[in-house]
């Protein structure tokens, strides 16, 4: 029943990715991702455009929402495997602190060391850039390419499995023809 149950959310993943790429972006055009700096839980600056050449894995999340954090071990794990954004890959986390979540970033830092989950959780204290990604639910998963552009996004929690499927698909991924 479990597995039954994991491979209808990769099908129903995928189906959601599917949609989002319909509405990031026709066939011939790639979106950029809209850029950012923000700072990390642990007072890092990260820039989006840091991160060109990499595929970069970002979760919007709050700590009131129950699937939010269902799907934060899953993310861990995936932090540590991936070599903890080593050469190709960048695993992070985007929490609007007072604003889309009822916790300060104090608040959010203590959240994140009591679940002893390390990933970097980049801090947007306007909620602007939270508000630039957000669907309308929590979790949302964007996939953003080595060259910048969106792949796509998807909403609801989702499987580790399923992560790595879509990591995988944005490594593949070639870079559009200029």
């Amino acid at each position: 029943m479990k597995r039954r149950a994991a491979f209808l959310s990769a099908i129903l993943a995928a189906v959601l990715l599917v949609m989002s790429l319909s509405a990031c972006a026709g066939e011939e055009e790639r979106q950029p991702a809209p850029g950012f700096t923000l700072t990390d839980q642990y007072g890092n600056e990260h820039k989006l455009s840091d991160y060109r050449g990499k595929a970069v894995f970002l979760n919007l999340w709050t700590t009131w929402c129950p699937w939010c954090l269902k799907e934060m071990p899953e993310i861990e794990e995936i932090y540590h495997e991936l070599g903890e954004n080593g050469d190709r890959v960048a695993i992070m986390g985007l929490a609007a602190p007072g604003t889309q979540d009822t916790m300060d970033e104090q608040g959010i830092i203590g959240f994140l060391q009591e679940h002893g989950w390390t990933y970097p959780v980049l801090m947007d204290r306007t909620g602007g850039i939270f508000s630039l990604y957000s669907t309308g639910a929590f979790p949302a998963t964007w996939m953003i390419r080595p060259d910048g552009t969106v792949l796509g996004y998807v909403e609801g929690a989702l499987d580790k499995d399923t992560m790595l499927e879509i990591i995988q698909m944005a490594l593949e991924e070639t870079p559009a023809e200029e």
